[in-house]
């Protein structure tokens, strides 16, 4: 492990826990940041705080940054930024230990913010011209996340284009003469992941059935030891491949799409992430690969790992104690499954996902297998075609159809799962047993992105709104009247899990797709929210 990062997650396990119990699961809302007089004017698509937890910054269709700095016990803002980015901004993100900002948007950009002057954060309507410092024009497409290390002049950045590019600012560099991208993939590229606690790992996903995992370390000798693959000259080596044994019911063969991925910041193995129209997954770059063959129509989803583990470090190495999911069957809704309610109010399945949930009549799946003749075609580099890692656990219970949804981790030690949902709630589950422990209102039509406070159990959430709304625990504003749904649980997971309700879903955004083609502005449309693609910074 890394010196700085073990101090770092040291430190802030000890405040996290200092709070005591289990505050994740008594969160309510108790700030709603904007109005019509501050704020956004749009969907609010990135949030990231900077490494004190001072200030919080937001992102989105305006193309403007609120910075929203803490003022006693709430938060205010003082400094608005525009960008000069001409289209939505999907990502925004604090470098650390500097008081510099870096964005990414449609317009194929990346740009380079300094807030700070003779030691203060500029207050007021600031131009780009005012603290932009660097334009960046290295993607050929829209530019769709911004992931930081542990240095305020690096970073990485990922777009539809197929790459993932790295940035040192420390180096010259004048665009249109642009190194080599890091990484170049055979689809469009919406999402990335790292741990500070393993930084030469990367993983990226986009319009795939599968994210793809990069170590940058160039020794083939531990490339082969510790992966088994043979290493290249490459700044990057393609190590895994995380999978599905079968897609969702209802989903197309080559039409899977990965719109969010996290790697664990407290353990550097464990990784999250959300597939579109099914739901959010558990790997672990630990868990040896299965060949897809071997893996049956009626065999279960959830796949304990494999006894073997390969260690990176010691003081990384996961529990050897698997669960499964125990909610997957009472979400899909199918056969005489129901929701069963605890007495601590958690909501279980009633059968683990041991037993084929999906099993129809016959014996088969109802959701289709993904066999070895789904394998990524020609068009696919021998370099990355991997072993499969399949997942460890699946949570559901909220909707990813509508918009892009991220995924993250909660908790002092990362023991919590949370994403939004297409029903304008978020969703907190136990990572260890796949139990649903919360379930909040967090927006008025969609919530796409939730980050949470390094050091406090305090979460940001936002969505289609133009507001941001800050979670604490047990602190609700005298206007919301506490936004916890867990006491509808059952009929919010029954409604997520509705086949028809799903395909109402997909078909708006459909016909929104073909609105904005045609010119055709989404308001227009009847019934049609309009289009807000979200991208939450890591």
């Amino acid at each position: 492990m890394i010196p700085w990062a073990r101090n770092q997650l040291k430190a802030r396990t000890a405040l996290l826990e200092k709070c005591g119990g289990s505050p994740w699961t008594s969160l309510d809302r108790f700030q709603i940041l904007g109005d019509n007089t501050t704020g956004h004017w749009g969907c609010v698509n990135a949030l990231s705080w900077s490494s004190d937890g001072r200030v919080l910054i937001s992102s989105g269709d305006d193309r403007r940054i609120c910075l929203w700095q803490q003022t006693g016990t709430e938060y205010a803002c003082d400094t608005v930024i525009h960008t000069g980015h001409t289209a939505n901004v999907f990502s925004a993100h604090f470098l650390p230990s500097s008081s510099r900002i870096v964005t990414c948007a449609a317009d194929h950009q990346v740009r380079l913010f300094d807030i700070v002057k003779n030691g203060q954060i500029r207050n007021g309507e600031l131009t780009s011209g005012d603290v932009c410092t660097k334009i960046l024009k290295c993607h050929s497409t829209r530019v769709k996340r911004v992931v930081t290390q542990d240095s305020p002049s690096y970073f990485l950045t990922v777009s539809e284009d197929r790459t993932v590019r790295d940035h040192d600012l420390r180096k010259p560099h004048t665009c249109p003469d642009c190194p080599t991208p890091l990484l170049r993939l055979p689809h469009p590229l919406s999402t990335l992941a790292t741990s500070p606690l393993a930084p030469w790992l990367i993983v990226v996903a986009g319009e795939s059935a599968y994210a793809h995992l990069f170590d940058r370390r160039m020794i083939r000798r531990i490339l082969q030891l510790e992966w088994g693959v043979p290493g290249a000259d490459d700044d990057a080596n393609c190590v895994r491949r995380f999978g599905r044994a079968s897609r969702a019911s209802g989903e197309r063969a080559r039409n899977e799409y990965i719109s969010g991925s996290r790697m664990s910041q407290t353990n550097g193995h464990e990784v999250l992430l959300s597939y579109m129209t099914d739901a959010v997954y558990l790997y672990s770059v630990y868990d040896d690969p299965t060949e897809p063959g071997s893996i049956s129509n009626a065999s279960s989803v959830i796949l304990s790992s494999n006894s073997k583990r390969r260690r990176l470090d010691t003081d990384l190495h996961p529990s050897s104690s698997i669960f499964v999911d125990s909610s997957s069957a009472a979400f899909l809704g199918l056969g005489d499954q129901t929701l069963e309610v605890n007495s601590d109010g958690d909501t279980a399945g009633s059968e683990s996902m041991d037993t084929d949930s999906n099993m129809n009549a016959d014996g088969n799946r109802d959701s289709d297998s993904l066999d070895s003749e789904e394998e990524p075609g020609d068009d696919c580099p021998s370099r990355l075609i991997r072993p499969i890692v399949f997942p460890r656990r699946r949570f559901v219970g909220a909707c990813n159809v509508e918009t892009v949804k991220d995924v993250n981790f909660l908790g002092a030690k990362d023991e919590f799962v949370t994403s939004g949902s297409d029903d304008g709630n978020w969703f907190l589950w136990s990572k260890d047993s796949g139990e649903l422990k919360g379930i909040w209102e967090g927006d008025g039509s969609v919530v796409n992105a939730i980050e949470p406070h390094p050091t406090l159990p305090l979460v940001a959430v936002s969505g289609i709104d133009e507001t941001v709304k800050l979670f604490s625990p047990d602190r609700p504003s005298s206007e919301s009247g506490g936004m916890s749904r867990m006491s509808h649980a059952q009929s919010i997971v029954s409604a997520n899990s509705d086949p028809l309700a799903r395909l109402a879903r997909a078909r708006r955004l459909q016909l929104e797709d073909l609105a904005q083609h045609l010119g055709i502005r989404p308001e227009q449309l009847e019934g049609s929210q309009g289009e807000c693609v979200i991208m939450a910074s890591s």
